[in-house]
Formats: C-alpha cells, structure tokens, sequence
C-alpha cells in the first residue's frame, strides 16, 4: 500500500515539474513585458497591469483559476 502512495506523488511530482518547465519561457516573456508596461505607464495604467501581473504569477499554479 505504501509504495502505490509513493509512485502515485512520484508521478504527481512528475507530471508538475513537467508543466513547469513547458510553461517557464512564455511566463518568463510575459511577465518581461509586464514589468515594462508597469515602469512606461502613469499611476492609473499601473494599477491594471500590476492586476496582469498576479493573474499570471496564479497562473503558474496549477488548477487555480483566477
């Protein structure tokens, strides 16, 4: 019984490190460009891309949606 626990979090951990290393360029992309639209833009815009910003640091998380 324990070592089917411990192949199933094996594959779970697996399974997410997989997820993580697809998903690292496009993120690492994205969130360059939202820093530097929150550094060109006035206090107003600000606020809209900092709300960006969250939404794509949670989108890292797997079955979290914003």
């Amino acid at each position: 019984m324990g070592t089917v626990i411990a192949l199933g979090a094996c594959l779970l951990v697996g399974i997410l490190t997989i997820f993580l290393v697809m998903r690292l360029p496009e993120f690492k992309r994205e969130l360059w460009y939202i820093n530097m639209e929150i550094e060109r833009s006035d206090e107003e815009e600000k606020q809209v891309w900092k709300k960006q910003k969250q939404k794509l640091l949670l989108s890292l998380i797997p079955f979290v949606k914003y």
